[in-house]
Parts: C-alpha cells; sequence; structure tokens
C-alpha cells in the first residue's frame, strides 16, 4: 500500500519528558517544511521513520551500544526503573518536588536561574547550592524544598517558576 508522504532534514535540538511521554524536539528549515505538515492541525498522528546522515547528506549507520543495567540484588528492576515507577505514580505535587530536587543539577536551568558572572574575562561555574537556594526564596520563602509537596502556595510558586523557565528557554510553547 502506498500513502501520501514528505521527508523532511530535520535536528533534534530538545529531549524531555511530559506527562503524556518523552517530547523529542526537532528543528525544520523553513524552506524545507512540507506544507502539508506546516499546516496540518495540532494533535495530528504521524508514524516517523528517522535515519542519521552524515556531512555528505546520506544516511549512515550508527552503532549504539546497549546501556548495561545492573539489577539491584534481590530486585528485578534498577534504580532508574524504580525511581520512574515511583515518579509516575506520585501526585503532582510529589513530582514537582522531585523535578526541584533535580533542576538545580541541570546546566540549562543553572544558566537560567543564575547567569554565571564573568571575571577576567572567563564564566565563573555557578554553585549548586545557590541554583538550590534561589529555588526556594522563589517558590518556599526561603524555607525547604519539600514545601513544594505539602502546601499548596509553594507547589503554585514552583509551577510558575518552572513554566517561566521551560518557556524562556524554549522547551515549552508560551500559552496564547
Amino acid at each position: 500500500m502506498t500513502v501520501p508522504s514528505f521527508h523532511v532534514e530535520a535536528k533534534k535540538i530538545a529531549y524531555r519528558q511530559s506527562r503524556d511521554g518523552l517530547v523529542v524536539s526537532f528543528v525544520i528549515h523553513p524552506n524545507d517544511m512540507p506544507d502539508a505538515l506546516a499546516v496540518a492541525p495540532l494533535g495530528q498522528r504521524y508514524m516517523l521513520a528517522l535515519a542519521a546522515i552524515g556531512d555528505d547528506e546520506r544516511p549512515m549507520t550508527t552503532v549504539l551500544e546497549p546501556l548495561v543495567k545492573q539489577p539491584v540484588k534481590g530486585n528485578p528492576f534498577t534504580a532508574s526503573e524504580r525511581g520512574k515507577e515511583r515518579y509516575a505514580s506520585a501526585s503532582d505535587m510529589e513530582r514537582a518536588r522531585t523535578r526541584a530536587v533535580m533542576l538545580p543539577k541541570d546546566a540549562r536551568f543553572q544558566a537560567w536561574a543564575m547567569p554565571a558572572p564573568v571575571q577576567y574575562g572567563k564564566t565563573l561555574a555557578v554553585d549548586v547550592a545557590l541554583v538550590e537556594q534561589f529555588i526556594r526564596d522563589t517558590c518556599c520563602a526561603g524555607e525547604s524544598r519539600k514545601l513544594i509537596a505539602e502546601d499548596e502556595t509553594c507547589y503554585r510558586a514552583f509551577v510558575v517558576m518552572e513554566t517561566q523557565y521551560l518557556i524562556e528557554t524554549n522547551q515549552m510553547a508560551e500559552p496564547r
């Protein structure tokens, strides 16, 4: 069976997790954007076939070594899988607290929260503890980030801050 299709060159620019699954973002040059894709309604489903290409514009083989996972003794799940299960079954406020703990380690968030100072032509590294304090000050009146999972006001402040970060770093579309 033959169906209408199109092909474009795209570059992966973002990878994140949403409530519905994993979001992989690609950028397509405006001259390469197929009209059918541009005018398709949001939510339109597609089947994707992706192939890595080299500088010569030809498909190339990529060898991805499988990640070797060592199960925890007496448990069939790895620590990462258990964490994913715990996150998936947590409440929205508990998920937000988890993200509040993980965000300070993210270089993009660090740069957004505290643009690194420049001294003598060199950019100085941002201290993770300062970024953690930024979250506490912004969302929890300087108190523990645990409050994000316990106090509705702290939770809402965190969601507002996180949404602003995602919009300003082009990881989320701005609401209209």
